[in-house]
């Protein structure tokens, strides 16, 4: 049965979170899912966290997808050095119900003596007297001489050749990468300058997945011409992010189509 101890979900946090706010929120998130105070969780409780998580996944999608990992590649009690743990029921308690609000009692508003208006006295108008407008003298106007209109130039017809519009395809860039120092229950990531690869934020970086006969592989869709700056990094069992040595590896995806990058953990 899969077991996580208490210091590698604290090292999952931290992934997300500083020292002292990723404790904060494991308690929190244990608490929940109403887990003790133990040092290893069993495969039913390490289940009840990842449900409490689930409620939140903007908050804590990224510390989930990696506990499941461990959990699907943690060893049985049937293999040889694992220790076989009794699975708990835990209740994962629900929402409590809100109270109906108590009716407030609204007070009728008091009469308010509205005055009448005093009567006010208008003056009549006094009467005005307008004087008689002089006569003027409206000049004729001068004769205005119309102008031949200007001759219009002939249109000129101007024949333009448009070249069809051409799909761009997306080209498949096939990663493979081998001699890695990490276990199978450790997390390897491509992380790099563009969206695919995370923007250089291993949070959300291309996961390699592992195969015995391969090593560690992903495979990307770019567009042709794209030119691919990126370097690969390890985050532990623990939590523990690790950043492959030397330069930055580049990959210029060609016009024609798909191309594999194969290469080493550099140290």
């Amino acid at each position: 049965m899969a077991t996580i101890s208490k210091t590698q979900l604290q090292g999952l946090f931290e992934i997300r979170f500083d020292y002292y706010s990723a404790r904060v929120v494991l308690s929190e998130v244990l608490a929940a899912a109403s887990v003790g105070d133990v040092e290893v969780l069993s495969e039913a409780q390490c289940a009840a966290v990842s449900s409490v998580m689930d409620k939140d996944p903007t908050k804590f999608d990224a510390i989930n997808v990696r506990l499941k990992r461990m959990l699907a590649l943690s060893p049985t009690a049937s293999e040889p050095g694992s220790v076989p743990v009794r699975a708990v029921p835990v209740a994962v308690p629900g929402p409590s119900p809100v109270p109906e609000p108590a009716p407030m009692a609204v007070p009728e508003p008091a009469p308010v003596a509205v005055p009448e208006p005093a009567p006010v006295a208008v003056p009549e108008p006094a009467p005005v007297a307008v004087p008689e407008p002089a006569p003027v003298a409206v000049p004729e106007p001068a004769p205005v001489g119309v102008p031949e209109p200007a001759q219009q130039p002939e249109p000129l017809e101007i024949e333009i050749e448009l070249e069809p519009h051409l799909a761009v395809v997306p080209a498949g860039v096939h990663i493979v990468l081998r001699d890695v120092p990490a276990n199978v229950d450790d997390v390897i990531l491509a992380v790099g300058a563009m969206e695919q690869l995370g923007n250089w934020d291993p949070d959300s970086g291309a996961m390699l997945d592992f195969d015995d006969a391969t090593g560690w592989t992903t495979t990307l869709s770019v567009a042709p011409g794209t030119s691919m700056d990126f370097k690969f990094v390890k985050i532990s069992s623990h939590g523990t992010t690790s950043w492959e040595g030397g330069a930055n590896r580049k990959i210029v995806v060609p016009e024609s189509g798909n191309i594999t990058f194969e290469g080493s953990w550099q140290r």
